[in-house]
């Protein structure tokens, strides 16, 4: 029978439960290190018994290093588990080992990467379902570089999370245009950032829509143009009314006080929601790390 001094250390090793972490010294003769291993392989058959599971809450964590700004999506099952201190906690480490080694939202796999604890993201994911008991994964990163300053903003209890790279002003003008970016939820910057293809797409809409209405063909240009303006107004975030001054654009408080934003992302955790400027958008869905 294993010591409880002996179940408690291996507890504190891995973060698994008491009676797991007895189970596995049990099964392993006493032996510290196989009774590790051991909970390895069931945590990860425990992960993969639960991935099919519906996991529609979650959370948001923001973490910076030097210049990059990273944001990264934890989903979990319940809104329990997504306050938890173990999930925060594991949510933050990853935020920040991605913001280290931002290129790993290359292929969306950030299973290796390295935590302040020394184990790999992939390991302590498993242990943490291990412990929980849920379908926990990551959903969904975005890094970006800035430019400028990174400045951020996250909203009611980690749900939304945003940044942005935002070059002069100071923090609070930094976070003010993040809270504003979670609010209003722009797609681009600026219109010039809009793809060609995005405006056609939107002309030919509106084209069909004053067909439809049966306006004179003559001011139907005009229509049109009209209803592009809008929509570049609507969707770029210095073409929106700034939310805590309405009666000025976005992009005229940035004019008038010497400030540029260069980049921003948008998360909305668990609502399928992403909404990133400059950066190439991952493949949606859980996030699969590599064996």
């Amino acid at each position: 029978m294993p010591s409880a001094a002996l179940v408690k250390q291996l507890r504190d090793a891995t973060g698994i439960g008491m009676m797991e972490c007895k189970k596995a010294l049990l099964e392993c003769d006493g032996d510290f290190e196989k009774a590790r291993d051991w909970l390895r392989v069931k945590s990860g058959s425990k992960a993969e018994k639960l991935s099919e599971r519906a996991a529609a809450e979650g959370r948001i964590s923001y973490a910076a290093w030097g210049k990059t700004g990273a944001l990264l999506e934890i989903v979990c099952e319940t809104d329990f588990v997504a306050r938890d201190d173990n999930l925060v906690a594991f949510s933050d480490a990853c935020a920040l080992a991605l913001a280290k080694n931002p290129s790993s939202t290359d292929n969306g796999d950030i299973g290796q990467l390295i935590l302040a604890d020394g184990k790999n993201c992939k390991e302590s994911l498993q242990e943490l379902v291990m412990k929980m008991g849920e379908n926990i994964n990551i959903r969904r990163m975005r890094a970006i570089r800035a430019r400028g300053q990174m400045r951020h903003y996250i909203h009611t209890g980690g749900k939304i999370g945003t940044m942005a790279d935002v070059e002069g002003g100071n923090e609070e003008l930094g976070r003010d245009i993040c809270m504003h970016i979670a609010a209003m939820r722009p797609l681009y910057v600026a219109e010039k950032d809009v793809p060609a293809e995005e405006r056609e797409k939107e002309e030919l809409i509106f084209a069909a829509q004053v067909s439809d209405s049966g306006k004179a063909p003559e001011i139907a240009p005009k229509i049109i143009a009209g209803k592009m303006k809008k929509y570049l107004q609507e969707t770029t975030l210095l073409g929106q009314p700034f939310v805590k001054e309405e009666d000025a654009t976005v992009g005229q408080l940035l004019e008038k006080r010497q400030v540029q934003v260069h980049n921003f992302a948008l998360i909305i955790a668990v609502p399928d929601i992403i909404q990133t400027h400059g950066l190439s958008l991952l493949p949606s869905g859980i996030i699969k790390f590599k064996r």
